[in-house]
This record gives structure tokens, C-alpha cells and sequence, in this order.
């Protein structure tokens, strides 16, 4: 619950003049890193925070939280400080496949922790 309230949060408010190091290299000038690890953490608590680790409780759970991306995104068209931006929700998404994908591979072979 509060990382989908600073996701949120920190979707809405605006950021005048923040021009840091991180912000100004190329790759990561949209926040398309940051926007990737801050969706596998939100993937990562909600595997943790629920007793459900099966592989349809994960992909559901990638597709509600891919939800909040786009709804989030669509509520930037209407505030004035802020833009939509498709590359920000393609980096959210990069980041909910990324956690499956390790899922997949760490949790999901025989033999694997916790299986």
C-alpha cells in the first residue's frame, strides 16, 4: 500500500529545475531506469507480502500493477506541470517483466528455494 501511495504520489508532483547527475545521462535522462526499478519493487512487495507464489497469482499481479502504470500516466495529461510520456510506461513494464523473468528462472526450476 505505500509503495502504490509514493508511486502515485510521485506521478503528480512536479519537479521544476531538477536537473541532477542521474537525470542528465542519456540513458536514464526520462528516469527510464528509475521507472524500472521502481516497478520491480513493487512486483518484489507484492510477491513478499502475499502467501500466493504461483505463476498465475504473479502475472496477475503484473497486470493490476501495469494497470496503475498506464492509469497513471493517462492522469498526466491533465496536470499542467506534467507530460505523458509511452517510454515511461514501457519502462514500468520492462521492469514487472524483468522481476517475472527472474522469478521464472530462480523460483520457478526444480530444485529451486522454496519449492
Amino acid at each position: 500500500m505505500l509503495w502504490t501511495m509514493a508511486v502515485a504520489s510521485l506521478s503528480v508532483i512536479s519537479y521544476p529545475g531538477s536537473k541532477d547527475l542521474f537525470m542528465s545521462v542519456k540513458l536514464t535522462s526520462s528516469g527510464f531506469v528509475m521507472h524500472c526499478i521502481a516497478y520491480f519493487t513493487g512486483m518484489s512487495l507484492c510477491y513478499w507480502a502475499f502467501d500466493r507464489k504461483d505463476i498465475a497469482f504473479i502475472l496477475c499481479s503484473g497486470f493490476l500493477i501495469m494497470l496503475l502504470s498506464v492509469v497513471l500516466e493517462i492522469v498526466q495529461l491533465y496536470l499542467p506541470t506534467r507530460t505523458f510520456n509511452v517510454y515511461d510506461v514501457a519502462a514500468n513494464g520492462v521492469g514487472i517483466i524483468l522481476f517475472v523473468v527472474i522469478w521464472v528462472m530462480v523460483f520457478r526450476r526444480p530444485g529451486a528455494v522454496g519449492t
